[in-house]
């Protein structure tokens, strides 16, 4: 293997002793207002010889001045094929420029190249215009601001994202530019007041994410968070098992109020009748509390049936504030119903009640539950008839009493004896 390096060696030495030419040039980047451009990328595209044709050079980063030397040469042996003219490839972030360059023997000027290229001002300020210390990043380089809150970039024209950490707070962008700019970026804090408190307005001490940071809500149900970067943050409320997500606007800067419904809706006063086979079922809905959330009748009460095994929905209609009713098809005679009324708030809180009904031909109804109030005395009885039953027994006991009076007052008095 020594060997063979060996002669792989000199052959290259031979072949550069046997160049026609070896060109030396120092490059110069700019940008369009030939100022320097540090680390941009250059790399010649050249001939090497006839039968290998072109290749490319080693690409190479120019200094803080813009400078870089370059070198090849063309190790053709037969000079009416060799080829002088190369190109010259340079990149800077996604602007890249190609220059056809002329061999000349002995160069002793410098090749320069421009690109697209311009400065980008980022001046980071908090509310009150005052510069603050901050880092800027954009895409590979992040630059910390000076004293006058300033960092500056060498960009590429065109459109760049940027993101800004101040302290504790990161703010994300993007920008076009296609000259020398400066971009304001102002920082602000805001604050978040929150309160907490169930559907009675109860306080709640609840725990609260903000930003993924735990917070926990006083015994007045209060919360107050400083400092946020942002103006609108989603908090995350948990208490005893209820949470909700809410979307906080900070700009306008007054306490948000966040209600937990922790109760769920009652189902009130049901009731079931049957008419020719088919059921009827009446109740109400009442979901309590000054602050609750309510129940969508279109989305939260459902009634659903269950014959032979079979579950399906029952037609639902509104009759009259907080109360429903809800239709069953026509069931065959001697038929078991099982119905369920769910019933769910606009907190996510639910109640159900089941029940059952039996369809019989006379289109009574046979239900299982027992009836809470007790039968009255009267009850089958028609109450008008038995109070002109006694109204006539009291005129007729008044005839009586007057007629005998007049009888007894004809009579001649009895004769006495002696």
């Amino acid at each position: 293997m020594g060997k063979n390096f060996v002669l792989v060696v000199l052959a290259l030495l031979a072949a550069q002793c046997a160049a026609m030419f070896t060109e030396k040039a120092l490059i110069q980047v700019l940008d369009s207002e030939l100022r320097p451009i540090s680390n941009a990328s250059m790399y010649p595209i050249y001939q090497l010889n006839n039968r290998v044709g072109l290749v490319n050079g080693k690409p190479v980063l120019t200094d803080r001045n813009g400078y870089v030397n370059v070198t090849f040469f063309n190790n053709e042996f037969d000079a009416n094929v060799a080829q002088g003219n190369w190109t010259l490839v340079v990149s800077y972030g996604s602007q890249t420029v190609q220059k056809a360059i002329e061999y000349v023997p002995n160069r002793k000027w410098t090749i320069q190249v421009q690109l697209p290229v311009h400065y980008a001002f980022f001046l980071v300020v908090d509310q009150q215009g005052r510069p603050m210390a901050a880092n800027v990043s954009i895409g590979n380089f992040t630059y910390a601001t000076d004293g006058a809150g300033y960092a500056r970039f060498h960009l590429p024209d065109g459109t760049h994202d940027y993101s800004i950490a101040a302290m504790d707070i990161v703010k994300r962008g993007s920008f076009t530019f296609y000259n020398d700019s400066t971009e304001r970026i102002e920082i602000k804090r805001y604050m978040l007041e929150l309160s907490v408190v169930d559907e009675n307005t109860a306080p709640l001490g609840a725990s609260v994410l903000v930003n993924g940071e735990e917070h926990v809500a006083n015994e007045a149900g209060k919360l107050v968070v400083m400092g946020l970067g942002e103006s609108a943050v989603d908090v995350d409320i948990e208490y005893k098992g209820k949470r909700k997500i809410a979307s906080i606007d900070l700009e306008s800067g007054v306490e948000t109020e966040v209600v937990l419904d922790m109760s769920q809706p009652a189902i009130k006063d049901v009731s079931a009748s049957v008419v020719d086979g088919a059921g009827r079922i009446r109740f109400g809905v009442e979901d309590a509390g000054a602050k609750a959330s309510g129940v969508d009748a279109g989305t939260g009460i459902r009634v659903t049936y269950m014959v032979g095994g079979t579950q399906e929905d029952a037609a639902l209609f509104p009759a009259g504030y907080g109360r429903y009713e809800a239709e069953i098809p026509i069931q065959p005679a001697n038929t078991v119903v099982f119905y369920t009324i769910s019933v769910v708030d606009r907190d996510g809180n639910e109640a159900s009640k089941q029940g059952e009904y039996t369809v019989v031909p006379n289109n009574a109804i046979k239900q299982t539950e027992v009836p809470t109030s007790t039968a009255s005395p009267f009850e089958g009885v028609d109450v008008v008839q038995v109070i002109g039953a006694v109204v006539i027994l009291g005129i007729l006991l008044g005839l009586f009493v007057y007629v005998k009076k007049r009888l007894d007052a004809s009579r001649p008095p009895p004769e006495m004896v002696q």
